[in-house]
């Protein structure tokens, strides 16, 4: 972003990878008169007025309409998800969990086993999904893979596949 500022361009739009850290180039901003726009992340700051607008999807909402349709799919059948999370600290990470799980709570059938950040990349996505399989009976454990967001999912796919899976039933990206 600095490098940016320095270059005196017109406007900066970022999608933030964490929510905090941001006040002092912020402010670098706002000092030299560039608008900055937040994309698909919010992030913690004491003063909004650093930055012009937050455009995001109600991720919340997402995270709660995959619980959704998983609680109304697998009905009463035991239903064990890993997850692949999105970056540590993102606010669309930290949303899609929080509609995710509201919507299962109450829900004894359906459990989280595993939940571990693929940071919403395919290769990070392939790692863990990798390591997923291998500790839950070679995948045989795994009902549904919740990946927060679709490079993971597709992470997740080559995964299942190299390790002589079937792809199907649920695999979902958010």
């Amino acid at each position: 972003m600095r490098s940016f500022i320095a270059q005196g361009i017109d406007a900066i739009f970022i999608g933030p990878v964490v929510q905090t850290g941001w006040e002092p180039v912020l402010e670098e901003a706002k000092d030299a008169k560039i608008p900055v726009f937040l994309l698909d992340r919010a992030i913690v700051v004491k003063d909004k007025s650093l930055y012009m607008a937050v455009v995001t999807a109600d991720n919340v909402l997402e995270g709660k309409l995959i619980g959704d349709w998983l609680v109304k799919t697998v009905g009463d059948k035991q239903c064990n998800v890993v997850e692949l999370q999105g970056t540590v600290g993102a606010s669309v990470a930290i949303d899609r969990k929080k509609g995710f799980a509201e919507a299962i709570a109450g829900h004894n059938n359906i459990k989280v086993i595993r939940s571990q950040s693929g940071d919403f990349t395919r290769s990070k996505g392939k790692e863990v999904m990798e390591s997923f399989i291998k500790a839950e009976n070679n995948g045989k454990n795994i009902c549904m893979v919740y990946a927060y967001n679709d490079d993971m999912a597709i992470g997740a796919i080559q995964a299942i596949k190299e390790a002589g899976l079937k792809p199907g039933g649920y695999v979902g990206g958010g």
